[in-house]
Parts: C-alpha cells; structure tokens; sequence
C-alpha cells in the first residue's frame, strides 16, 4: 500500500489532536499545573527538533539558507534542553515544588515529546521523492 501526502497530513492532525486531548485530560483535570507546562514545553521541542534534525540530514529541503550543521546543533541543543526539562518533571518532588506525584505524571512530558515528534516527522515527510 502506498501512503499519499494527504493521508501523512491525516494521521499528523489526527496524533496532534489526540496530543492535545491527552495533556488536557492527563493534566489540567488532576490539578498539574508543573507538569501541564512541561509537557507543552516537551511537545514545543519535540517538534522543533524533529524539523531541524529533518533539516540536518537532508531530508526536507527549505527556502531559506540554514547549514546541516548548524541545523544539527540547534536540534542537538534543543534535545538537551527537553532532556532537562523530562529530568526536572521526575524530581518535581525531591525539590519540594509539587507533592503526590506518581509515576504516571511524571512520564506526561516523555510521552508528549516523542508524540509531538511523530506527528511533526508524519507531516513533512517527503512523500513524493520516494
């Protein structure tokens, strides 16, 4: 079976919806402003990452002049930075900033910034090339 742009485009809008459901639910109904915040922040990299490591590896083209390179270290940095943020939601509580987590809230901004990655990579993957 061979998948069109348009279905690629579906299922992003589908996972990104979906996303968008899970940290509400997941999140603003059990009172978790912190992590609420660190899953949007997760998702944010998530796909800015995935855009620029599509970038460093030439696998989109764009219209404006970036290097592989310099791609690759802005994804690379960003990585590290939502790096921080996941280890910081696990220790939320030993710094005394959020009391009863589990380890169900604590995964949130895991699961959002591999999600949000997949969506990104479904919607500017390059179909037509292959």
């Amino acid at each position: 079976m061979k998948l069109n742009k348009g279905l690629l485009s579906f299922l992003s809008g589908l996972g990104f919806s979906g996303l968008a459901f899970y940290i509400a639910f997941f999140t603003l109904i059990n009172n978790q402003i912190y992590i609420f915040a660190f899953s949007i922040a997760t998702a944010f990299l998530g796909s800015i990452v995935i855009y620029f490591m599509a970038i460093a590896f030439s696998f989109i083209e764009i219209g404006y002049k970036l290097s592989n390179n310099l791609a690759g270290f802005i994804g690379g940095i960003l990585t590290m930075i939502a790096i921080a943020i996941i280890i910081l939601s696990f220790n939320l509580e030993n710094l005394g900033i959020v009391k009863n987590l589990n380890l169900i809230d604590k995964i949130h901004p895991i699961v959002t910034f591999f999600t949000a990655g997949a969506c990104t990579l479904l919607y500017i993957w390059p179909i037509e090339k292959w």
